[in-house]
């Protein structure tokens, strides 16, 4: 039996975009999984998570996982991430219950840049659970290059699936440039608004900014918000529900990504989707995925894209691959 193990989906998490993806190529190459009830919630501070909802959700996810599991079944954990994991470990030996386990790798503290990356206790679960997956499955190079190279046999680079239901729109514009990553460290804020105080002409759009989350910022994080919340070309949204924030995309000429780290990018592949053209830093996941007019070297290449793209739009539109970009390589593992 082959058992699909979600975190929980916070409203605005590419998580939710994953788990239907999967699901949805699941659904068509005929593979079945079970799954324990998926968990929804909201943000309620700063970070990725919620700490007391993931202790938690990640009891009883161990729990029923060893509840099901049986010798010869097959487990994908859609995140990598997954304290507790070494703990189902040793029930499985000690049962000498045999499964096949399947992780995504979405980050870790091996990433450069990445937001738990300060965390050095955090290497050595890591490692271990590196030992326990017997496939990791990669959306990039750029995660690859950062593990340990003795886990290299275990790996497998399979670029994420996207939504298949989205169709892109490229009239009716009323934002220049949109930011749809989260206020972090690790997604380059401080460079983004160093390129909106010298593009007073163009008008940015950030999303997924909710009163809740921005009360917790960090001090130094604070202070650029509120900064770029007195400016007449900024527009700050809160977070959307999905309809909505589809149409704050489909708005939009322009998606902006001044990413430090990022291994597939949901956001900027959901945006140019919707009818947005990329302006990227030539770093993270991007080279393996976009041509070299997309990227940008420094401040002044991105601020001179900004400003070309617009002029010129939609003439630049770039055009996404559907067969290189689903889940069904993923999926064939459990056939």
């Amino acid at each position: 039996m082959n058992y699909l193990v979600a975190p929980i989906l916070y409203k605005g998490s590419c998580f939710n975009d994953i788990v239907s993806g999967l699901l949805y190529s699941a659904k068509n190459l005929g593979v079945e999984f079970t799954s324990m009830p998926f968990v929804y919630g909201e943000l309620n501070r700063f970070g990725l998570e919620n700490p007391n909802e993931y202790i938690k959700h990640s009891l009883e996810k161990i729990d029923f996982l060893r509840r099901n599991l049986k010798n010869g079944d097959k487990l994908l954990m859609v995140d990598f991430f997954f304290p507790g994991m070494d703990l189902l470990e040793f029930f499985l030996q000690r049962k000498n219950i045999k499964v096949f386990k399947v992780a995504l790798v979405h980050g870790g503290t091996f990433v450069s840049g990445d937001l738990y990356g300060t965390f050095n206790w955090l290497y050595n679960f890591e490692s271990g659970w590196l030992d326990i997956f017997d496939l990791l499955i990669c959306p990039s190079k750029f995660f690859v290059k950062n593990l340990p190279r003795k886990y290299m046999g275990k790996v497998k680079i399979y670029p994420w699936g996207l939504n298949m239901d989205i169709n892109k729109v490229t009239n009716e514009k009323s934002i220049d440039v949109v930011f749809p990553h989260r206020f972090a460290y690790d997604k380059g804020v401080f460079d983004l608004f160093k390129i909106i105080k010298r593009m007073p002409h163009v008008n940015f759009v950030l999303t997924g900014l909710s009163n809740n989350v921005i009360i917790d910022l960090p001090r130094d994080l604070k202070v650029v918000f509120l900064a770029l919340k007195k400016m007449a070309n900024v527009k700050i949204l809160p977070m959307e529900s999905e309809s909505q924030h589809r149409k704050t995309l489909k708005s939009s000429k322009i998606v902006l990504s001044t990413a430090r780290q990022e291994g597939f990018g949901y956001s900027v592949f959901k945006s140019i989707q919707c009818g947005a053209i990329p302006v990227l830093p030539n770093r993270c996941c991007y080279p393996e995925f976009f041509p070299k007019k997309y990227l940008y070297n420094s401040l002044e290449d991105a601020i001179f894209l900004i400003d070309k793209f617009i002029k010129r739009f939609p003439l630049d539109y770039y055009d996404i691959d559907n067969k290189k970009f689903n889940f069904d390589k993923i999926i064939k593992h459990f056939k």
